[in-house]
């Protein structure tokens, strides 16, 4: 127990330090979340990557600390996480990277102990959990003593997590991580995997959806693209912008900016039935976003290209 003061009046307030920038709050718990094979065990291994270099030249616009990785793997086994490490190590083209593996069995709450002496002796900063609901044990993710002590065992390790899960299919309106509320509520970031993939190409599209931040404002919806080459896998940043299928995703404002972008000027009717939205909602957007949009006679067109 200690003492702690409110800073002085000339003293700046700390803000939440990041690990990975902009995706991962250092010792805090995050949450990936979405439907099978969209890419989440590859996301979070392209993270720990990054992390245990630290990769800092790499072309995912990340910004990455060093901290040596755990990745705890309740689902697959070693032969599988090699050659994922293999494909993802030559599709970045850089030198062989150890990343520290345990193929896991007992759920985390009863392996918390060796656990933490793992995290000890290999000073791990970063633990990558694959997936949530085999550690957390499967039989009660319905009750709120299961979200609650599996967090507390995890909070005894004191490192930056992702936790990857799975969609509840309990909601058919809005997508919710596997499990009751409380491992959400718990969890300090929350992102949705969202993806996309023509029939038959060796590659996906994904986008990061960030629908929970306690540390501060949500992010814009992050895109990658996820290229299966022969004998590597290539992983990119890219525009979410550019995948129709994300588009209903954005924000009416976003997809303004994106309707603006490829058509220069437009009355604000156009816009509306273009976008199939509400006349009203989208010249009340259009005012409240003036920095961004700008009218010219009775059309609107974009004043900048800002991240939006």
């Amino acid at each position: 127990m200690e003492e702690v003061w409110p800073a002085a009046e000339d003293e700046e307030i700390p803000c939440a330090e990041l690990l990975i920038r902009p995706l991962l709050y250092k010792d805090k718990p995050t949450i990936v979340f979405g439907e099978g094979s969209t890419g989440k065990s590859y996301l979070a291994l392209t993270l720990g990557i990054t992390a245990q270099l630290p990769y800092l030249d790499n072309p995912l616009s990340l910004l990455p600390q060093q901290a040596n990785v755990l990745y705890l793997d309740y689902e697959s086994d070693e032969t599988e996480f090699r050659r994922r490490l293999t494909l993802l190590q030559r599709g970045f083209a850089i030198p062989p990277v150890p990343v520290l593996y345990r193929e896991c069995e007992l759920p985390l709450v009863d392996d918390i102990d060796h656990l933490e002496q793992i995290v000890a002796e290999s000073r791990i900063g970063f633990v990558i959990v694959d997936s949530l609901g085999v550690a957390s044990g499967n039989a009660s993710l319905n009750d709120a003593a299961t979200a609650t002590a599996f967090y507390a065992a995890l909070r005894k390790l004191k490192v930056t997590s992702l936790l990857i899960t799975h969609t509840s299919k309990e909601s058919e309106r809005k997508l919710t991580p596997f499990g009751l509320v409380y491992f959400t509520n718990l969890a300090r970031s929350v992102f949705e995997v969202k993806r996309q993939q023509e029939q038959g190409a060796n590659e996906i599209a994904i986008a990061l959806i960030h629908t929970k931040n306690n540390q501060g404002p949500l992010l814009a919806h992050q895109g990658f693209r996820i290229i299966f080459e022969s004998g590597r896998t290539v992983v990119k940043r890219i525009d979410i912008e550019t995948v129709p299928e994300f588009l209903e995703k954005l924000s009416l404002k976003a997809r303004i900016a994106h309707l603006l972008k490829e058509e220069g000027k437009l009355a604000t009717k156009d816009m509306a039935e273009l976008l199939q939205e509400n006349q009203d909602i989208v010249r009340a957007t259009l005012h409240k976003h003036k920095k961004l949009f700008v009218k010219i006679g009775k059309e609107w067109g974009l004043l900048s290209d800002r991240n939006h």
